[in-house]
C-alpha cells in the first residue's frame, strides 16, 4: 500500500524557523514536494530526541530517525541492532568515523513512503552542509546541497530495521574516489 506524505520531515521547528527558509532561488518546476528550509549551522542538523519522537514509534521514519541520530552521533551499539540480520556491519564504526563530520552535517527529511505489512521503502532527501577540510561549516551563505535517496527498511519480529547498509557503504566509496582523485590531481615533483 503506498502511503503518500504531505511531508514527513526530520529537520524539525528549529530549521523552519530560520530566516531565510525555503530553496531560495527562481524554482519554476511544478513538483509536489515542498521546498525544504535550508540550514545555514552544523547545530541545526543534529537530530534531537525530540526530532526522533516526533514519528511514531513502531513506524518505519521512526526507525530511519533513530538510526541516523545513532550514526551522527557515531553511536555503533546503538546503530547495529538497527540493521535486520544478515546486513554486514563489521566495519560500520570505521565507516562512520571516516565519513564524520559530514554525516554530523546531514539530516534526512522523508518526502514519500511505499510500505507494504513487512518492507518499506523511505524516498529521502538528504540535506548536506558544505564543509572545509577542517571539518567547519563553509560560511557566506553557503547553502545545503540536497540528494535525493532511497532507504530500504524490512519488518523483523515486529520491528522496522535498515534491510542494507547501502548509504554508508556508498558515502564511503565516493569519499575514497575523491580522495583518490585529489591525489591524481596534485603536481608530480618536488621543486618549488
Amino acid at each position: 500500500m503506498k502511503r503518500a506524505l504531505a511531508t514527513v520531515s526530520l529537520i524539525g521547528l528549529p530549521l523552519i524557523l530560520l530566516a531565510g527558509c525555503g530553496s531560495g532561488g527562481d524554482d519554476s518546476t511544478n513538483s509536489s514536494v515542498p521546498a525544504l528550509p535550508q540550514a545555514r549551522d552544523l547545530r541545526a542538523m543534529v537530530l534531537t530526541s525530540d526530532d526522533v519522537n516526533r514519528f511514531p514509534e513502531g513506524s518505519p521514519t521512526r526507525a530511519l530517525s533513530e538510526w541516523w541520530r545513532a550514526i551522527q552521533f557515531r553511536d555503533i551499539e546503538a546503530a547495529k541492532p538497527l540493521y535486520a540480520s544478515g546486513v554486514k556491519v563489521d566495519d560500520l564504526e570505521h565507516q562512520v568515523a571516516s565519513l564524520s563530520p559530514a554525516l554530523s552535517a546531514s539530516r534526512p527529511s522523508v518526502v514519500d513512503i511505499d510500505e507494504t505489512d513487512n518492507a518499506a521503502k523511505l524516498y529521502v532527501i538528504v540535506q548536506t552542509l558544505p564543509l572545509r577540510a577542517t571539518g567547519q561549516v563553509r560560511g557566506g551563505g553557503t547553502r545545503a546541497v540536497e540528494t535525493p535517496v532511497v532507504f530500504r527498511l524490512v519488518k523483523q519480529d515486529g520491528v522496522w530495521k535498515l534491510a542494507d547498509n547501502s548509504y554508508i557503504d556508498q558515502r564511503v566509496r565516493a569519499q575514497e574516489q575523491a580522495s583518490r582523485a585529489a591525489v591524481q590531481a596534485q603536481p608530480q615533483g618536488g621543486g618549488t
